[in-house]
C-alpha cells in the first residue's frame, strides 16, 4: 500500500503512477470550520495528482447529498441533512459536477 498527503498534486501523482484506478474518500473532517474550502482546495490537488499520472479511471466515494432524489433536486437541497455538513457537500458538487468531463 502506498501512502501521500493527498492535499498536493505532485504527492498524488508519485502514489498513483502506474495505477489503474483511484478511488478517493478524502473528507477534511465534519467538524472542521474550514471543511468548504479544503474540501475545493485538496480535491482540486488530487485530481491535478491524478491527472499527471495519467490515471484514466477516478472514483470518489460518498458526496450522495450531491444526487438527484426527484427531477431537478437533490439530497442537499431537500432539507434532511444536517446544516453544519451543507457548506461541503456543495462545495465537492460544484467542483466534481464541473470538471466531470476532465478527460
Amino acid at each position: 500500500m502506498k501512502q501521500g498527503d493527498v492535499s498536493f498534486s505532485d504527492t498524488v501523482t508519485e502514489v498513483c503512477k502506474s495505477a489503474d484506478v483511484v478511488i478517493s474518500a478524502y473528507n477534511p473532517g465534519w467538524k472542521n470550520p474550514d471543511i468548504a474550502e479544503e474540501t475545493t482546495r485538496v480535491y482540486r490537488a488530487i485530481l491535478e495528482g491524478v491527472r499527471k499520472a495519467k490515471v484514466k479511471r477516478f472514483l470518489v466515494v460518498g458526496g450522495a447529498g450531491s444526487l438527484f432524489i426527484s427531477p431537478g433536486k437533490r439530497m442537499m437541497d431537500a432539507g434532511v441533512m444536517p446544516e453544519f455538513i451543507l457548506p461541503a457537500i456543495r462545495a465537492l458538487a460544484e467542483y466534481l459536477y464541473g470538471i466531470m468531463l476532465w478527460r
